[in-house]
């Protein structure tokens, strides 16, 4: 039995050569493989496993907040949390740091396909 969810590790991932890969740039596609390269080296601990209910959002726009993934990310479910990652050696004024472009999102009953 699968109980680390292994077989949602293939989830979103995009090969070169497939239709899913046209349209897409070198750099977004070396981004993805070194993405990919990392959870499969992350995985082979096995005290590490594959979240049902949590997603890991990249490459989202700096100016991009909470609400606004929120707002988006609820038309896949309802919304438990989401948190955007951000760099807090690089705060502003208000003590909020830079945006490192990715967030999570969590959910009770994840609709994606």
């Amino acid at each position: 039995k699968d109980t680390r969810n292994l077989h949602l590790a293939m989830e979103g991932v995009i090969k070169d050569g497939t239709s899913a890969a046209e349209g897409v740039s070198k750099t977004d596609m070396m981004k993805r493989k070194l993405a990919f390269k990392a959870k499969k080296k992350k995985l082979k601990n096995v005290n590490h496993f594959v979240s049902r209910d949590r997603l890991c959002i990249r490459n989202m726009p700096a100016k991009f907040g909470e609400s606004e993934l929120k707002k988006l990310m609820a038309k896949y479910g309802h919304v438990r949390q989401v948190k955007i990652m951000r760099d807090i050696q690089h705060a502003n004024s208000d003590g909020i740091g830079k945006s490192k472009g990715y967030g999570l999102f969590s959910s009770l009953n994840m609709k994606l396909h």
